[in-house]
């Protein structure tokens, strides 16, 4: 599910950016527009509950001393935001498939704060737990919401104590109550004899003459307490999108609206816009989420082009397909394809 966070200046902040493009729509356009003002959006493509969209949008994408934002809702509705009194709202957007560097920058730190792993990205590696350790994280923190594929166990154990160098296969690291806290020895080999590091497929087994704590791996079911045992986990991936909103005020028709998004704010070839007047805008939701999907799909074709043509023709070629080749290079082309061994070496 899509979500957006709209973040506009409080009233009495200055908004360079708005004052610069009125001043270019005044100048350049001649459109008599007396004010405009900005209002950043970030649409989250994904599964989010409210206090993680809160947290978000209050952390990293926000800077509370000069901003407000609003979740799913329109941010100029809010009574202490400059940008409430407009005539015309204009939202521009990158295209599908187009590279959103700020979009990518903002889901990297969003992940970062809920402690997503990967990065909110597809990854086939390991996520590690924060700052290499399962036991530097808060208790019953380590391997939450982990999924590993032959991570690394925590270190500083306890003299050759639980998992010591072994490896587990969607096994989260347990809590501080549990295999951690495992005595000397604690992941032998169940005949009682140190093991050396293994490989296995839960969390390391208990040796039979050492008691090991409530918490700790279990000898029988070779799973340790509190952990996640999963051979695999779906991934968390979302995307964020950004856009912004330029807010004008002026006694300016529709055309004049579209004539500014088209001419001044939106490059038609990568970016997409929406004119939107007063009287149709929503204070309570504010605009649909919109996420830039690619939606075609990729059908590679072959052609045969024959090269066995007057210099004219070759010349129409490389024009016609922006080769950007002379006609010498078109004659070394041809001749190439021409060639006997070539031709053999193709067939």
């Amino acid at each position: 599910m899509a979500h957006r966070i709209e973040i506009g200046f409080r009233k009495g902040i200055r908004d360079a950016l708005g004052e610069k493009i009125k001043r270019r729509i005044n100048e350049h356009l001649h459109i008599p527009v007396t004010a405009v003002r900005t209002v950043e959006v970030y649409t989250l493509d994904g599964d989010f509950t409210r206090d993680e969209l809160e947290r978000a949008a209050a952390g990293p994408l926000t800077d509370a001393v000069i901003q407000r934002y609003a979740i799913d809702g329109a941010v100029a509705a809010d009574a202490e935001v400059a940008a409430g009194d407009f005539d015309w709202l204009i939202e521009v957007g990158f295209r599908p498939g187009v590279t959103d560097n700020v979009g990518k920058t903002a889901r990297e730190a969003i992940a970062i704060l809920l402690g997503i792993p990967g990065g909110g990205a597809t990854t086939d590696g390991a996520a590690t737990a924060d700052r290499g350790s399962a036991n530097e994280v808060p208790d019953g923190a380590a391997g939450e919401g982990t999924t590993t594929y032959g991570a690394a166990t925590a270190d500083k154990m306890n003299g050759g104590s639980a998992r010591e160098g072994a490896a587990t296969y969607g096994a989260a690291t347990a809590d501080r109550g549990s295999a951690n806290e495992a005595t000397d020895g604690a992941a032998d080999s169940p005949n009682g004899k140190d093991a050396p590091p293994s490989t296995t497929g839960g969390a390391s087994t208990a040796r039979k003459d050492k008691p090991v704590s409530p918490g700790a791996a279990s000898s029988v079911s070779g799973v340790a307490s509190g952990a996640t045992s999963t051979f695999s986990a779906a991934p968390r991936i979302f995307q964020v999108h950004t856009s912004r909103q330029y807010l004008l005020r002026g006694t300016i028709d529709r055309p004049a609206a579209e004539r500014i998004a088209s001419q001044l704010l939106a490059n038609d070839l990568i970016e997409r816009y929406e004119v939107i007047a007063r009287a149709d805008w929503d204070p309570v939701r504010g605009l649909v989420p919109h996420v830039p999907r690619v939606a075609g799909a990729e059908r590679p074709a072959t052609e045969l082009i024959d090269l066995d043509v007057s210099e004219d023709s070759l010349l129409a070629i490389s024009n016609e397909r922006v080769l950007a080749l002379t006609l010498e290079e078109m004659r070394v082309l041809r001749d190439y394809f021409r060639d006997p061994a070539v031709q053999a070496e193709r067939a």
